[in-house]
């Protein structure tokens, strides 16, 4: 529940459950919204005891903040649980837990194969180097309401904003998922706040990690022309947040009955099974 009027400016240190429960504007609800509805971004709620995501938390430790890694992360011992034995070990194991992230063994293995194939190629090892600031929290005025972002690492010598993606895809099938995801506007968001805190942000990027071995990872940058092409969006996402906001009103679906068009690669993969 977002509860906590955050102060403008630049935090550091901040923990992701506090963040999270800052009542403004961020790019999680930009994506929902623009995807479904205001309806959908009022009450989509991330569980962070999913897989997947406990995996990210891991990715993000190890890659973004490895001096803490063993403070944020537990790895959970192998043990049948339905045993005394096991039920004994998993209770003391959980008794020294203090609120980490748990992930199992085969989940800590894909932690290091990224990590190794990270160190292993010049391009991500040194991008991600450069980005010095890591997990910074930022609260701005955009387009007249408080919007938040967390920027995974920041390049303040060149402008770069870098944010780490796991994905169990390959990085190609990623690269052309990324446009669907709404990851543009997303880096449309983080550069609209950073750079109304302050920050100088010339150019916008991801650092793919693949959690499938051999664990492949590349570092793809946004051409600011696409991100520029997402500040429409941007603008008139701050303007729905304000009138749900002011209102009360989290709009749905319009009240109308609607056509289904077929989509263009649909259309594309008919033709092709008629012209074999």
């Amino acid at each position: 529940m977002k509860n906590i009027n955050p102060e403008i400016g630049i935090h550091e240190g901040v923990p992701s459950t506090e963040y999270h429960s800052w009542n403004a504007l961020s790019s999680t609800w930009l994506k929902t919204w623009i995807a479904s509805s205001a309806a959908h971004a009022n009450t989509d709620v991330v569980d962070p005891e999913k897989p997947a995501f406990r995996l990210g938390t891991a990715v993000h430790a190890r890659l973004l903040e490895p001096q803490a890694y063993h403070d944020l992360i537990a790895v959970a011992p192998q043990c049948d649980r339905r045993t005394t034995s096991g039920k004994e070990l998993w209770a003391s194991f959980l008794t020294g837990v203090n609120g980490r992230t748990i992930i199992d063994e085969e989940m800590q293995n894909t932690v290091d194969g990224i990590r190794r194939v990270v160190e292993s190629m010049s391009s991500c090892r040194e991008t991600l180097a450069s980005c010095q600031d890591r997990e910074l929290s930022l609260v701005a005025e955009v387009n007249g309401v408080l919007g938040k972002a967390r920027l995974d690492a920041y390049d303040a010598d060149i402008g770069l904003i870098l944010d780490v993606k796991t994905t169990s895809v390959r990085v190609p099938e990623f690269a052309r998922q990324a446009f669907n995801l709404n990851y543009a506007l997303q880096m449309a968001w983080y550069r609209a706040v950073a750079q109304a805190s302050g920050l100088q942000v010339n150019r916008c990027g991801i650092l793919i990690c693949e959690t499938v071995a051999p664990f492949g990872c590349q570092v793809a940058m946004l051409k600011n022309s696409v991100i520029d092409y997402a500040d429409s969006a941007v603008a008139s996402g701050c303007a729905a947040w304000s009138e749900c906001q002011r209102t009360g009103v989290f709009p749905m679906y319009e009240d109308k009955v609607i056509e289904l068009d077929m989509p263009e690669w649909a259309t594309r993969q008919i033709e092709g099974a008629v012209n074999v």
